[in-house]
């Protein structure tokens, strides 16, 4: 889960701050401190806070920001210019990122009114940057943008450029046809440049050759060709379940159950015995959000890296998409009440959790709510405890249900008032952003109050129980040529109905990867039936001292971890003293004391005859086929390494107790390979020159 701290010095620190000073001043705080504590709901919280003068005077949206985030000439003029620098300094990566911004902060050319200056703003940028993506070997990426850009009103003295651009990418991806037409296409555009007769010529020989280069690679017999992949190109296929989904929890595999306990509450649980690699869920988030920094790259609703995205918001100049559906979705859910103030969110300095909990309410129409709060008010939901918290009227648990997300828990009667009243700060500013947008039409002006209030103690609760329950979406940056060292980094966040049921252990017994925004979690150690299938919160046995783990975990989650890594002291992969394993005895999975040459070792536990021999004879042959299947994934070999890896961790788990440092090695290198297997892209630098 996400593991975020207090937030930067910022417009929100400032602002809180100034709130509190105005307070003390007044002398108010220990008898607000005392109201606020009595009160139950989060609605009331917010409507106690909403009424307080000093909040409505102080706790507003910057106001710099409201016209930043809008479409502009002048801007997208300089963002192509400054790319054009990053071009000729060959820092291809900057000057990419320079051309897509232009693009964004490019005015649309609508029916109404069309410009000779807007059209050529967006083909100009969709031109340069095809040049960066042929330095790149990015051929198709770049034919994409040849095409739009003529589409956009290219000027007509410059196509030959462009014409010839997309001549030698189709060459060079072995369509020999089709680029002998460009290059036929850029001879007659020709006609229409400004270049002298000299430098016209020049260029009519140059094309003329590379005709001819075509015309001699058509008239040879034909030999297939591989296709030439981009080097940024990794194609992942979602996973799925073996032997189908819960028939209750519906992203849950049938091997898995969720249980309740008193003073433990939900956790998952295996139905029946699991292997490592496991698919265990499959699940798309109920709203997620990508971090700003990633908006060049990825789409903005469904996370996929896109190298050169070229669908825009027709309003705002922060916002691409990797296709037109996601374009659509998105403006017709959630971003037609982000956009006018999504500037605003970014300038105000709340976290990601603030967003987040911004994004579930702007995901959900009003509406919905709305009936979602006489529903809870009619007892139409089953009371809070129980494995079926959550369920529809129908007694089934999605990925889309709000209840699901509203029954998620929030620790309020763990937190102190301070706790509460900041974050009930967070809700009204954020409440601030729904007010500017359209997010309140209709409502009438009767109930406007009253459906502002509760739409305030909605974000309140999600701010509670977000940081418990939201998840980072992660994306792998693969070095080909360090495999081993290369690591995952944070694209967003997202908030996950029954991912959010996995409990926590230090030694955890399932890993998750993302597929764009779906979760997909799979085994990493055997479980027995009956058993927990646990996840991990970002505190792990192998890495971080117990003391160390527990100042994580207790502060954001509130609980005291109690795992087997914890109870036992288990130490770090740094302390742990490489060696001969601890052997497992087969009827009680105690330790067995013994030499591993014995054929015959009682275990001290049950009196079960143990033939370790035996026992090292597999574990050795295991063991020879795993490290020929690591070598094959530092070649990015994931497809033949994996099925060797994962049966050397269940062979592991059967015949050695825990822990054991080259168990926790394979671990390490099953995630590696399901890491580059989901959200993936190659590093600049690689063996394919991304």
């Amino acid at each position: 889960m996400l593991g975020f701290g207090k937030m930067d010095e910022n417009y929100f620190e400032i602002m809180f701050e100034k709130l509190c000073s105005a307070l003390k001043t007044e002398g108010e705080v220990e008898r607000l401190s005392e109201q606020f504590r009595k009160l139950t709901s989060d609605c009331d919280r917010v409507n106690y806070l909403t009424k307080l003068k000093s909040v409505a005077e102080i706790v507003q949206l910057p106001e710099c920001s409201r016209s930043d985030g809008k479409k502009s000439l002048q801007k997208s003029f300089q963002l192509r210019s400054d790319g054009n620098k990053f071009f000729k300094a060959k820092n291809f990566t900057a000057a990419l990122q320079n051309y897509t911004k232009s693009l964004a902060a490019s005015p649309l050319p609508s029916n109404l009114e069309i410009t000779t200056t807007t059209e050529n703003s967006l083909s100009l940028a969709f031109a340069n940057r095809s040049a960066v993506l042929v330095h790149l070997n990015e051929q198709q990426l770049a034919i994409n943008d040849v095409e739009n850009s003529f589409s956009l009103g290219y000027p007509k003295d410059l196509a030959y450029k462009l014409h010839d651009r997309k001549a030698r990418c189709l060459f060079t991806m072995g369509d020999k046809s089709s680029a002998k037409q460009s290059f036929q296409d850029t001879l007659d555009s020709l006609e229409n440049s400004q270049l002298d007769e000299k430098s016209r010529q020049k260029w009519r020989n140059d094309i003329e050759k590379e005709i001819a280069k075509c015309e001699n690679c058509l008239a040879k017999p034909r030999e297939k060709q591989q296709p030439v992949v981009p080097p940024s190109k990794r194609d992942s296929v979602l996973p799925t379940f073996s032997c189908g989904n819960n028939p209750i929890f519906l992203s849950l595999s049938s091997a898995c159950d969720v249980k309740y306990e008193p003073g433990r509450g939900r956790f998952i649980a295996a139905s029946r015995d699991i292997l490592p690699g496991e698919v265990l869920l499959v699940e798309k988030p109920y709203a997620a959000i990508v971090l700003a920094e990633h908006y060049t790259n990825h789409c903005y609703h469904c996370f996929l890296y896109t190298l050169a995205p070229s669908f825009v918001c027709p309003a705002c100049s922060l916002v691409l998409y990797c296709s037109e559906k996601c374009q659509v979705l998105s403006q017709d859910t959630y971003h037609k009440f982000e956009c006018p103030i999504l500037a605003a969110v970014q300038e105000s300095g709340v976290d990601r959790f603030a967003y987040l909990a911004l994004r579930t309410l702007a995901s959900t129409p009003i509406s919905r709510l709305l009936d979602y709060r006489k529903a809870v008010e009619c007892g139409q939901y089953p009371a809070k405890g129980g494995s079926f918290v959550g369920c529809n009227q129908f007694g089934i648990y999605t990925a889309d249900n709000y209840h699901a997300i509203c029954s998620l828990v929030t620790h309020a009667g763990d937190r102190n008032v301070h706790d509460l009243f900041r974050r009930g700060v967070i809700a009204i500013l954020l409440l601030r952003c729904l007010q500017q947008s359209d997010y309140f039409a209709s409502v009438g002006p009767d109930e406007l109050s009253d459906v502002q209030s509760y739409i305030g103690g909605l974000l309140l609760s999600h701010l509670q129980s977000f940081p418990c329950n939201a998840h980072e979406v992660s994306e792998f940056a693969l070095d080909e040529n360090s495999v081993a060292k290369s690591l995952p980094h944070e694209l967003g966040a997202g908030i996950y109905a029954t991912l959010s049921l996995f409990n926590h252990s230090c030694d955890p017994a399932a890993s998750r990867n993302f597929y764009a925004d779906v979760c997909v979690v799979r085994a990493i150690k055997s479980v027995r039936s009956g058993c927990e299938v646990s996840d991990n919160y970002g505190a792990v046995f192998a890495v971080q001292p117990r003391a160390e783990r527990l100042d994580k975990l207790q502060p954001q989650y509130f609980f005291d971890c109690s795992c087997e890594a914890c109870i036992n002291g288990w130490p770090t992969l740094s302390e742990l003293k490489s060696g001969p394993p601890r052997w497992r005895c087969s009827g009680c999975d105690t330790p067995v004391h013994g030499s591993a040459l014995d054929a015959a070792v009682l275990c001290s536990n049950c009196g079960l005859q143990q033939d370790l021999s035996q026992n090292l004879k597999e574990l050795v042959k295991s063991d020879k086929k795993y490290r020929r299947a690591f070598g094959r994934l530092l070649n990015c070999e994931v497809t033949e390494a994996l099925p060797d890896l994962l049966n050397h961790l269940a062979t592991m788990d059967r015949l050695i107790c825990l822990p054991w440092m080259d168990y926790s090695c394979c671990q390490e290198a099953v995630k590696q390979c399901f890491s580059i297997m989901a959200n993936c892209y190659v590093k600049f630098g690689g063996k394919r020159g991304f």
